[in-house]
């Protein structure tokens, strides 16, 4: 008779939106983007906005109050660039409040690390006139009173810096890749939020996402007209904005935000121009686990994982936190033939975190 050894599995019933490790790998992104472009949903614990794509435009046409080029912005012409480094497609947003950690990821197609500026700037007070408005590093953008920020990050060339409102960077921990593809860019980070003065827990917070180009850290200038290394289609000034692409906005909008400044005056993003992210609804949460319930039973030389969903990834850790398996559980029933040895790990099952014990 073949000898059973069984495996007991405990879940906790307060469970983390994620494991999100930042490795430049978005398969820990399991939320489904929204089926239409300029919208968002929640999806697995993540915030998902689904941008327009081919709205990098910058002012989108002439700004009518300015002496700018009548027309939309233009890509330098050198052959580095191919036209779409600052054309945001995805952001997603959740976090882990166990790690002081909030996540994003920024899907975005680009074919040199350094191309791309990110600006993600958060409100988490939502009082008009509380915080700072220009857009960080020569953005030469303002953001309405009311979307005013505590703290803005800026993220170019491999490199991510967190600015408070009096533009003092704050020392942290803080994660970042960069995936260099032109198909399937990525910009994915993990941001140590220990040493903010105010939290985004339990909360609405206020986002608003600006992408430019970059040059020595900094937003680069858009001219009147494009060079090999200027954008063009603004104007010889500081007024126009050295933004391409703005998150939470319908086309229109970002158009006519965009192209709202003067000869003398800059631009300014609308109030609507942000995204209301419920922080509750992406950190931790409770869950009904049988949805979820694994069936482990153990023989010499396999596991037998039972699984009531069909679309599940198990991820089983060790106590350091070590990946050590992957398994994709396309069917209901999983023949897994590693071995383990007994003692206490962690396993994830789309998101949701419990501990595994073995016991021999």
């Amino acid at each position: 008779m073949k000898k059973l050894w069984f495996v007991a599995l405990f879940i906790s019933y307060s469970m983390w939106a994620h494991i999100i490790t930042v490795d430049g790998d978005d398969s820990d992104w399991i939320g489904t983007s929204p089926a239409v472009e300029d919208t968002f949903t929640y999806s697995e614990g993540e915030f998902i906005w689904r941008d327009a794509i081919n709205d990098d435009k910058g002012d989108g046409g002439d700004a009518l109050a300015a002496s700018d080029n009548p027309s939309s912005y233009i890509y330098p012409t050198a052959t580095n660039f191919r036209g779409t480094e600052a054309d945001i497609k995805e952001i997603r947003i959740t976090a882990d409040e166990s790690q002081n950690k909030l996540y994003f990821l920024i899907k975005i197609d680009y074919g040199e690390v350094w191309m791309p500026f990110v600006a993600i700037c958060i409100d988490l007070d939502h009082i008009k006139g509380s915080g700072q408005v220009w857009l960080c590093d020569y953005g030469d953008l303002l953001l309405d009173s009311l979307n005013a920020w505590e703290y803005c990050i800026a993220v170019r060339n491999m490199k991510v810096d967190v600015y408070d409102a009096n533009w003092t960077i704050i020392d942290s921990t803080s994660e970042n890749y960069f995936k260099v593809d032109t198909l399937n860019g990525l910009i994915e980070l993990g941001i140590d939020i220990s040493k903010w003065s105010i939290t985004p827990w339990n909360k609405n917070i206020f986002v608003t996402v600006c992408c430019g180009l970059n040059e020595d850290y900094n937003f680069r200038e858009v001219a009147y007209s494009e060079t090999a290394w200027t954008p063009g289609g603004g104007t010889d000034d500081w007024s126009d904005p050295d933004v391409f692409d703005i998150a939470f906005a319908k086309q229109t909008q970002q158009i006519a935000d965009l192209s709202s400044y003067t000869d003398t005056t800059a631009a300014i993003l609308s109030e609507t121009s942000v995204a209301t992210v419920d922080m509750t609804k992406i950190t931790a949460v409770e869950e009904n686990i049988s949805e979820h319930y694994l069936k482990i039973l153990r023989n010499i030389n396999e596991l037998l994982i039972e699984s009531h969903k069909t679309k599940n990834t198990l991820k089983i850790y060790d106590v350091s936190g070590r990946l050590i398996e992957n398994i994709e559980l396309n069917n209901k029933i999983v023949r897994w033939k590693k071995d383990l040895p007994a003692g206490i790990y962690i396993f994830n099952l789309n998101g949701y975190s419990g501990k595994l014990i073995i016991m021999k």
